[in-house]
């Protein structure tokens, strides 16, 4: 596997030269289409680009095709994500009006059990439930709070201070970024 990965771009790096940009994209497609298919591991992609003896420039230009493409991928599932939880709201409140409309129905006509050949429907007790009518008069025990750390905070004020604060360290790391 490694070694399909390690041709292809090996492949990828003789074509760069090549005026087929057709080839070219033939080959990044191979390899994305590894990545893709999760034949390749990260880490055996990892271990195959440093094995690699290519000029980094140009390898850099493929990955940084691949790179782009995956994020407007993202970027599309995100929107069709987006549309597919508004589809679910409307569908879930269809199912919720309709379940409301049948139960007052059968209500408004006494009738708490209803059997048909397809389904049963039944008007019953449902689990207790506590609804809090004023949070200010609910005895402490009763109540749980959440800690947050407010990392900015604590980020601005060694900053500011250059002190350290107990339990915590700045870090800064570095990535890639491509533009």
């Amino acid at each position: 596997i490694i070694l399909v990965f390690s041709y292809s771009l090996y492949l990828f790096k003789a074509s760069i030269t090549s005026p087929h940009l057709y080839e070219n994209t033939r080959i990044m497609h191979n390899i994305r289409k590894l990545i893709d298919d999760e034949v390749v591991t990260e880490d055996e992609m990892r271990v195959s680009l440093m094995q690699l003896d290519e000029e980094l420039g140009e390898l850099a230009d493929g990955v940084g095709k691949i790179v782009q493409e995956l994020k407007a991928e993202a970027n599309a599932y995100d929107t069709e994500i987006k549309r597919l939880r508004a589809r679910k709201s409307v569908a879930e409140n269809k199912r919720k009006a309709l379940m409301e409309m049948l139960e007052y129905n059968m209500i408004q006509q006494n009738k708490r059990k209803i059997k048909t050949p397809f389904f049963s429907f039944n008007i019953q007790k449902n689990p207790p439930s506590v609804v809090i009518l004023d949070e200010e008069a609910v005895p402490e025990q009763y109540k749980t709070y959440k800690v947050q750390i407010d990392k900015r905070a604590i980020q601005n004020a060694i900053k500011s201070t250059g002190m350290p604060i107990a339990g915590v360290e700045l870090v800064q790391k570095e990535g890639l970024r491509i533009r």
